[in-house]
């Protein structure tokens, strides 16, 4: 790396307060939507269209634009409960994945200032965030190497990493002798290393539980007129178009996933400079 992170003084007292992402170590559980009336599911009112259930073509049409990464995702109940009931799972565990993928990409903007924070305000020439170094990887390497000056002192730095599954490792430490910024950066990475891995493992069977709905819209199709519920077609063509849509955004969640964790993964390999 072509600089050394010096040792930083051990805090005289521990933290007291977290900010950020991470006050909230577990977030909050989604819950499951429940039919609001026989028409559509509960819906934020920020996000309730007041023509819910007055479509036209161009507005089925419209209603592509309607669906953006960081807007929750709801269905209109046509009547048909399996597929009803259908589209309320596959809404539940978008929203669930949504809020993983939005706290991970705000949290890797807060990870990557926290690691230039941490080298730079006590060593001021150590290169971070100049684009010749991960700042995340800048700040293990600081790790790695305060616990080789810090081995046969009172108080040795401590942090090791614990590997779940590929690319989704936890940082083990003993915060009696870190500082406080010290253990919010290694507390953020482990919710993150979390977030990414559930990106990367539960967007795939939802991409596949999509799939399979959209192909079996006709004979959906012909259950709704099978049951009588021709004035729901608008409603029901409107769930497919957004239903195609979600595909797309769950690719964007799988993506970010892979690479953040890769990165992750990649940063915490520095610790194995102090061995």
């Amino acid at each position: 790396m072509g600089n050394i992170c010096p040792t930083l003084s051990p805090p005289s007292s521990g933290p007291t307060e977290r900010s950020g992402l991470i006050a909230n170590q577990h977030s909050a559980p989604i819950r499951p939507q429940q039919p609001r009336d026989h028409q559509t599911y509960q819906v934020p009112a920020r996000q309730r269209d007041p023509s819910e259930h007055h479509y036209t073509a161009k507005s089925i049409d419209n209603r592509r634009s309607k669906i953006s990464e960081d807007s929750d995702l709801n269905f209109s109940r046509i009547g048909l409960e399996n597929l009803d009931k259908r589209l309320n799972d596959i809404s539940t565990l978008y929203n669930n994945l949504l809020e993983r993928y939005s706290n991970l990409k705000t949290g890797l903007i807060q990870l990557d200032q926290i690691a230039k924070e941490l080298c730079a305000k006590s060593y001021s020439h150590f290169d971070v965030g100049s684009g010749n170094e991960d700042p995340i990887c800048s700040a293990f390497s600081c790790f790695a190497r305060q616990m080789v000056q810090t081995a046969d002192t009172e108080n040795p730095v401590s942090v090791k990493l614990k590997e779940h599954a590929k690319h989704w490792n936890e940082a083990l430490f003993d915060s009696r002798h870190l500082q406080y910024d010290q253990i919010s950066f290694l507390n953020l990475y482990n919710q993150l290393g979390r977030y990414a891995w559930e990106l990367r493992s539960k967007t795939p069977p939802l991409r596949g539980t999509v799939a399979m709905t959209t192909q079996e819209e006709e004979t959906f199709r012909r259950d709704l007129l099978v049951a009588s519920l021709n004035s729901e077609s608008n409603a029901f063509s409107a769930n497919f178009v957004r239903l195609r849509r979600v595909d797309e955004q769950l690719g964007g969640f799988e993506r970010l996933g892979t690479e953040a964790g890769e990165r992750l993964a990649e940063a915490g390999r520095r610790l194995l400079l102090s061995e």
